[in-house]
Protein backbone atom coordinates (compact mmCIF):
# COMPACT_ATOMS: atom_id res chain seq x y z
CA UNK A 1 0.00 0.00 0.00
CA UNK A 2 1.29 3.78 -0.59
CA UNK A 3 0.97 6.90 1.24
CA UNK A 4 2.36 10.01 -0.45
CA UNK A 5 2.61 13.87 0.38
CA UNK A 6 -0.54 16.05 -0.57
CA UNK A 7 -0.08 16.79 -4.75
CA UNK A 8 3.14 14.52 -4.90
CA UNK A 9 4.89 14.33 -7.44
CA UNK A 10 3.74 18.00 -7.61
CA UNK A 11 5.53 20.21 -4.88
CA UNK A 12 3.56 20.58 -1.63
CA UNK A 13 2.59 23.60 -0.28
CA UNK A 14 2.88 25.87 2.88
CA UNK A 15 1.51 25.65 6.35
CA UNK A 16 0.42 21.66 5.96
CA UNK A 17 -0.55 19.10 8.70
CA UNK A 18 -1.30 15.93 7.32
CA UNK A 19 -1.59 12.47 9.44
CA UNK A 20 -1.98 9.04 8.45
CA UNK A 21 -2.91 5.97 10.67
CA UNK A 22 -1.67 2.86 9.51
CA UNK A 23 -3.06 -0.72 10.31
CA UNK A 24 -2.54 -4.50 9.69
CA UNK A 25 -4.01 -7.15 11.27
CA UNK A 26 -3.23 -8.61 15.10
CA UNK A 27 -0.07 -10.71 15.04
CA UNK A 28 1.67 -8.42 12.16
CA UNK A 29 4.01 -5.91 12.22
CA UNK A 30 4.44 -2.77 9.22
CA UNK A 31 7.10 -2.73 7.13
CA UNK A 32 7.50 1.16 5.41
CA UNK A 33 9.89 2.30 3.02
CA UNK A 34 10.29 5.92 1.74
CA UNK A 35 10.87 4.93 -2.14
CA UNK A 36 11.22 9.12 -2.65
CA UNK A 37 11.65 12.02 -0.10
CA UNK A 38 12.27 15.16 -1.67
CA UNK A 39 11.41 17.56 1.91
CA UNK A 40 12.87 20.48 2.80
CA UNK A 41 16.33 19.69 4.80
CA UNK A 42 16.85 21.88 7.39
CA UNK A 43 18.80 20.88 11.07
CA UNK A 44 17.13 18.67 13.02
CA UNK A 45 14.24 18.88 10.27
CA UNK A 46 12.70 21.82 12.43
CA UNK A 47 11.12 23.12 9.34
CA UNK A 48 9.15 20.61 6.80
CA UNK A 49 9.37 16.79 8.12
CA UNK A 50 7.86 13.37 7.76
CA UNK A 51 7.52 12.00 11.12
CA UNK A 52 7.05 8.59 11.91
CA UNK A 53 4.95 7.47 15.03
CA UNK A 54 4.20 4.85 17.52
CA UNK A 55 1.14 5.22 19.57
CA UNK A 56 0.83 9.14 18.33
CA UNK A 57 3.74 9.99 20.80
CA UNK A 58 7.06 7.77 20.33
CA UNK A 59 8.80 8.75 17.43
CA UNK A 60 10.38 6.13 15.04
CA UNK A 61 11.94 8.82 12.79
CA UNK A 62 11.94 12.39 11.69
CA UNK A 63 12.97 12.98 8.66
CA UNK A 64 13.92 15.48 5.70
CA UNK A 65 16.14 15.97 2.76
CA UNK A 66 16.63 14.63 -0.65
CA UNK A 67 17.70 10.46 -0.42
CA UNK A 68 21.43 11.39 -1.67
CA UNK A 69 21.71 15.04 -0.59
CA UNK A 70 24.01 16.10 2.32
CA UNK A 71 21.63 17.84 4.64
CA UNK A 72 19.12 16.50 6.32
CA UNK A 73 17.55 13.31 7.93
CA UNK A 74 16.08 10.58 5.33
CA UNK A 75 16.31 6.76 5.98
CA UNK A 76 17.78 5.67 2.69
CA UNK A 77 16.24 2.71 1.59
CA UNK A 78 16.06 1.33 5.50
CA UNK A 79 12.81 0.19 6.39
CA UNK A 80 11.13 1.54 9.45
CA UNK A 81 9.67 -1.71 11.42
CA UNK A 82 7.15 -1.31 13.74
CA UNK A 83 6.57 -3.47 17.16
CA UNK A 84 3.30 -3.64 16.91
CA UNK A 85 0.42 -3.73 14.40
CA UNK A 86 -0.36 0.47 13.91
CA UNK A 87 1.58 3.16 12.98
CA UNK A 88 1.35 6.90 11.73
CA UNK A 89 2.77 9.05 9.35
CA UNK A 90 2.70 13.19 10.06
CA UNK A 91 3.60 15.52 7.29
CA UNK A 92 4.08 19.37 8.97
CA UNK A 93 5.60 21.97 6.90
CA UNK A 94 5.98 25.77 7.20
CA UNK A 95 6.11 29.00 5.18
CA UNK A 96 9.43 29.27 4.35
CA UNK A 97 10.07 27.15 1.45
CA UNK A 98 12.56 29.21 -0.92
CA UNK A 99 12.40 26.30 -3.48
CA UNK A 100 10.07 23.75 -4.34
CA UNK A 101 10.19 20.44 -3.15
CA UNK A 102 7.85 17.27 -3.90
CA UNK A 103 7.51 15.98 -0.74
CA UNK A 104 7.92 12.03 -0.32
CA UNK A 105 6.24 8.32 -1.04
CA UNK A 106 6.38 5.54 0.97
CA UNK A 107 4.82 1.80 0.68
CA UNK A 108 3.93 -0.15 3.67
CA UNK A 109 2.84 -3.76 4.01
CA UNK A 110 2.39 -6.13 6.82
CA UNK A 111 4.63 -8.68 7.67
CA UNK A 112 4.75 -11.83 10.21
CA UNK A 113 5.88 -10.49 13.51
CA UNK A 114 9.57 -11.31 13.47
CA UNK A 115 11.34 -9.45 16.57
CA UNK A 116 10.75 -8.40 19.97
CA UNK A 117 11.13 -4.53 20.94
Amino acid sequence: MKVQSPDFPQPYGPNLLKQWDLLVPEGYQIKLTFTHMDIEASQDCSYDAVRVLLDYQKSLGKFCGQENGPDGNHPGNEPILSPGNKMSLVFQTDNTNSEQHKGFTAHYQAIAYTSVF
